[in-house]
């Protein structure tokens, strides 16, 4: 209770709570949209194919991101709700459960990185090139994605408690390790094997359990209202009831975010693909251009031998 009535959330006044809450807030988005430009920089190095291939990963990797905010958005909600009415041993119930939602979903792409992947690109291209790399690419993102799950659920944890600075600097972090691992890893830099995407991959992945592992230590270092044992991972019907309900689609919530995002994905995909399509049959229509000309060339040629 003691801890509770101590937090700042329910301490401070409510325009300087805004600034200091909503500040490091905005710095994060706006460093944690560079994970995807840095990413696009280098691979556009790397060709065409390349960055094709990275462009028809962007649904899995958002899907990704979408899903495991969404359910560390419920946990935020209701971790708060809980330190608002004191009770401190629901408030560590619900970052617990929150925890294993994330780590169950992260399990599921793990599924789906090892075993759906080539099938995933097989849809969308027939272009054997963009397919082998963009496997590479797309299932190390799934099979590693434990580490944004932890990531996310972490840095929420800090903003629901009022420590949003610790939420900054665990992007932060992440974004300067992808910047820096990312072209020693795709080209080979300072004696590492050149890997291409795998590199750009692997640099991600990296990044985001960095950025993990700073905001698990920002919250066992300042977070006095969360205590850390296996007992909160035990999972709680009712709690994760909760969690569902702050983020049901229809209830005027964050998860309208969610769902539009997922309409906005799919619209995505379909864009690409459609994109794809169109390339591919310019493509066709350029060879059979090429093939004309020479065979015209050819016949013209046997002409006039003839005479």
């Amino acid at each position: 209770m003691t801890d509770t009535k101590e937090n700042i959330m329910g301490t401070l006044p409510i325009g300087k709570l805004l600034m200091k809450m909503s500040v490091p807030v905005i710095l994060s988005m706006l460093v944690s949209t560079l994970y995807g430009v840095i990413d696009s920089i280098f691979v556009s190095r790397l060709g065409d194919n390349a960055l094709t291939a990275m462009s028809l990963a962007t649904p899995i990797s958002s899907l990704i991101a979408c899903i495991t905010v969404g359910f560390s958005v419920g946990m935020n909600a209701e971790l708060s709700k809980k330190l608002g009415e004191g009770d401190i041993d629901g408030a560590n119930k619900a970052a617990g459960n929150g925890i294993l939602v994330n780590w169950i979903v992260a399990g599921v792409f793990l599924i789906l990185g090892l075993f759906f992947v080539p099938m995933f690109y097989r849809l969308q291209t027939d272009n054997a090139a963009i397919q082998r790399i963009g496997t590479d690419y797309t299932s190390i993102i799934c099979i590693f994605s434990f580490g944004v799950a932890n990531q996310v659920m972490f840095e929420r944890m800090l903003v629901a408690t009022g420590r949003s600075l610790g939420s900054m600097f665990s992007l932060l972090t992440g974004t300067i390790v992808n910047l820096i691992l990312d072209p020693i890893l795709i080209f080979g830099y300072f004696g590492a094997p050149e890997m291409g995407m795998k590199g750009a991959a692997i640099a991600t992945v990296i990044a985001q359990f960095s950025a993990a592992a700073v905001a698990f230590g920002f919250n066992l270092k300042v977070n006095k209202e969360i205590h850390f044992h296996p007992g909160i991972l035990i999972p709680k019907a009712d709690t994760m009831k909760q969690i569902w309900n702050w983020i049901d689609p229809e209830k005027r919530t964050h998860m309208f975010i969610f769902r539009d995002s997922l309409m906005l994905l799919f619209s995505i995909y379909l864009y690409l693909k459609l994109v794809l399509k169109i390339e591919q049959k310019n493509q066709n229509y350029s060879n059979s251009d090429k093939k004309y000309s020479i065979l015209h060339y050819s016949n013209r040629s046997v002409h006039l031998h003839n005479h």
